[in-house]
């Protein structure tokens, strides 16, 4: 299967599935104010999937900026999709069931996740909240994810695709850059670092490029405006913040993210929105797992036949 087949198949998978959901005007909750393009990747699918939806968006902003007010009757609370959910990255974690508690009368989709703990007693005592809201929904981006959900008998569980892979790939492509020829190895280096002893790049070193996502190593002047901004947010500022985030900051880093795959002739990448980005710009690409399995059970759901696809595990 081609990488454009397989974007139009799972694009369709993600609306069938979660537009009949979103029945009444929402929020959207936990964007990332932060300058991982793979964050916002999935922000960036969301918007695109929204676009199609027929209800209105009340409020978006992230996990630090939302003040937990009361919501009008029937708002449904949609929370950012990503590889979040565990005792990994918990400040997200925490925020989620927060508002699982405090907002048991309104509608919860969390978007596509996957889950991993470290310690299964940290899962046990979040499976408890989540069992107790009585119109949560689930959506998990792997089948680990979704075999650990359903065994608590938790309802409304979907196995669904990255919402990145709802973005137009014509929207990416205005950004890309000339191939430049060479080899680019993506090496996390955070705490979802792999064992790379193992690996084996067969490239010459003079056509290798070994770096980390541009925008997270250091800032542009875009990035550098927002958190300015940021830092010095107030209930004044608060509005000016969340539209600097959504209108400049996200096509901002979308934009970059483009500009530093699209040039590569052949990547190497234990990021799996590096690899999410090449399928939607067509980019042959070795994926290689990263620390606890979570790239290679994508993988197997979703990627497996890609044409130009290899997985190193």
């Amino acid at each position: 299967m081609t990488s454009a087949e397989k974007v139009a198949q799972l694009r369709a998978l993600l609306c069938d599935t979660l537009l009949p959901l979103i029945n009444n005007d929402y929020i959207f909750l936990d964007i990332p104010y932060y300058s991982n393009p793979g964050d916002t990747l999935i922000w960036e699918g969301t918007e695109c999937l929204l676009k199609e939806c027929s209800y209105k968006c009340l409020m978006k902003t992230a996990e630090e900026c939302f003040k937990f007010p009361k919501l009008r009757e029937n708002t449904i609370i949609l929370l950012q999709g990503g590889g979040n959910w565990g005792d990994l990255w918990d400040r997200h974690q925490k925020f989620r069931l927060k508002v699982i508690q405090k907002y048991k009368n309104h509608r919860i989709i969390i978007l596509p996740q996957s889950i991993y703990y470290k310690e299964l007693d940290n899962w046990e005592k979040d499976a408890t909240e989540l069992f107790k809201h009585p119109d949560l929904h689930i959506c998990v981006r792997d089948m680990p994810s979704c075999e650990l959900v359903k065994d608590k008998n938790i309802k409304n569980v979907y196995l669904l695709p990255d919402m990145a892979f709802c973005i137009n790939s014509k929207y990416l492509l205005q950004f890309e850059r000339s191939n430049n020829g060479r080899v680019l190895w993506v090496k996390r280096q955070d705490s979802e670092m792999p064992d790379y002893s193992h690996l084996k790049i067969d490239v010459d070193d003079t056509t290798l490029d070994i770096q980390d996502w541009p925008t997270m190593m250091s800032y542009d002047f875009v990035q550098i405006n927002f958190y300015r901004i940021y830092n010095r947010r107030n209930f004044l500022l608060q509005g000016l913040t969340d539209l600097y985030a959504d209108k400049i900051l996200r096509p901002h880093i979308v934009k970059e993210a483009v500009r530093f795959i699209s040039q590569y002739n052949y990547i190497y990448t234990s990021r799996l929105h590096v690899a999410i980005l090449s399928v939607l710009l067509g980019k042959p690409f070795t994926l290689i797992d990263n620390s606890y399995g979570k790239n290679l059970n994508l993988y197997k759901a979703w990627l497996s036949d890609i044409d130009t696809i290899k997985l190193e595990s």
